[in-house]
C-alpha cells in the first residue's frame, strides 16, 4: 500500500484529542448508543481535520506480570495525555475450569485510563475459547465486543483481521515484531485508519497513528492481542 501523507495532531492540544466526557443531563438519561457500536467511546480520536491522525507510543506488553502495568504515551512522551487523561494497560490472570480438570490460569489484560478521578477500567481482553483468537470485552461485560483472528497467509506480509459484533471487519497487515513495527490498518473499503512505525528512540515501543474518528481503544486492544498471538507462535 502507498504511503499516505498524513499531519499529525498533538495529543496535548487543545484543538484535538479525545471526545470529552461531559455530557447533558438528558443524554445520561437515555442510552448510550456509542457504547453499542465503540468498545471504547471515550477514547474515540477527535481532530480539528477529519483527516488527521492521532500519534501516541505503544510499549510491548509481552513481558507484564501480573498486577503490572504499561503505559501509552503522547507523541512527546507524556504520560497525560488530552485533558490530563492517562492510558494503561494492566496485567491479570483469569481462572477457569476445564471440566473435571484442574483449574488453570491465562493472561487477562485491562486497558485503563485515569484524569482527576480514580482509575477506570474501559475494556479487556484474553485468549478465547478458540486458542486461535484473541477476544476483546466491554468492562464489566461477558459478551465478546470483537475477536481477532489470523487472516490469509501470505510470504509478504502477516495478516489478522479484528470482527466485531455488529459484523465489521477491519484488516492488520504487516510486519508485528516489536522491534520493526510496521502495520497498516485498513477498514473494509480499503482505507487506511491507522498505522505503526518503529519508535526510533526505544525499541520498546512503537508509533501508532489512529485516524480521526476511530476507537482508539479498540485499535489498542487488537494491536496488543496480536502480539501475544505472535508470541506463542514462538513458544
Amino acid at each position: 500500500m502507498a504511503q499516505q501523507e498524513t499531519q499529525h495532531a498533538d495529543l496535548t492540544h487543545a484543538g484535538g484529542g479525545f471526545q470529552s466526557d461531559q455530557v447533558s443531563v438528558e443524554e445520561l438519561a437515555a442510552p448510550d448508543k456509542n457504547l453499542l457500536t465503540n468498545l471504547t467511546p471515550e477514547l474515540i480520536v477527535r481532530t480539528p481535520n477529519p483527516e488527521q491522525f492521532q500519534t501516541v507510543l505503544v510499549p510491548s506488553i509481552s513481558s507484564l506480570k501480573p498486577t503490572q502495568t504499561a503505559l501509552i504515551y503522547d507523541a512527546e512522551k507524556k504520560e497525560y495525555l488530552l485533558g490530563g487523561t492517562k492510558i494503561w494497560v494492566k496485567a491479570d490472570l483469569h481462572t477457569y475450569n476445564q471440566g473435571t480438570k484442574k483449574a488453570r490460569s491465562q493472561p487477562k489484560f485491562f486497558l485503563c485510563t485515569s484524569g482527576t478521578t480514580k482509575g477506570r477500567e474501559h475494556a479487556y481482553f484474553m485468549q478465547g475459547n478458540n486458542p486461535k483468537e484473541y477476544d476483546i470485552f466491554q468492562n464489566d461485560s461477558h459478551e465478546r465486543f470483537a475477536w481477532i483472528a489470523p487472516g490469509a497467509i501470505t510470504q509478504q506480509a502477516c495478516h489478522f483481521v479484528l470482527n466485531t459484533r455488529l459484523d465489521t471487519h477491519i484488516n492488520f497487515f504487516g510486519n508485528f515484531s516489536s522491534r520493526v513495527h510496521r502495520v497498516n490498518v485498513t477498514d473494509e473499503s480499503d482505507s487506511l485508519v491507522a498505522s505503526t512505525v518503529p519508535y526510533e528512540h526505544n525499541n520498546g515501543f512503537f508509533t501508532l497513528r489512529v485516524l480521526s474518528g476511530m476507537d482508539l481503544g479498540l485499535v489498542l486492544c487488537a494491536l496488543f492481542c496480536i502480539e501475544y498471538m505472535q508470541g506463542q507462535k514462538k513458544v
